[in-house]
């Protein structure tokens, strides 16, 4: 609200997060390292690496068979892949923690 109020933004990245306004949890950390990986590799198996421009029929069918993919892998492999992020976690626990210190370290772009 003070920043709200004096258009004063400069610290308050700081007070949220020493008022631990937003919480990362290294189980959403694993998830979302494994989303960005299976994104870039997604993408890439769908531009098909010749080129081929948007709209082209190979393109076509291989983004269809990721949009039947996607909820075989969500109720299939989501509750395989919640068990092995537990199992992570307990191991790695140090590196995690550490990592969402990284994140929360880090300052937003002004």
């Amino acid at each position: 609200l003070d920043a709200l109020q004096t258009g004063q933004w400069d610290r308050t990245y700081d007070q949220l997060i020493a008022q631990k306004s937003a919480e990362i949890s290294p189980s959403l950390l694993l998830l979302e390292k494994r989303g960005s990986r299976l994104f870039k590799l997604w993408s890439r198996f769908i531009a098909g690496g010749s080129g081929q421009p948007p709209g082209h029929p190979a393109r076509l069918r291989r983004a269809r068979m990721l949009l039947f993919l996607i909820p075989l892998g969500a109720f299939i492999l989501g509750p395989i892949m919640a068990i092995i992020s537990k199992i992570r976690i307990l191991f790695a626990k140090r590196e995690l923690e550490s990592e969402v210190e990284k994140y929360i370290d880090k300052k937003p772009v002004s």
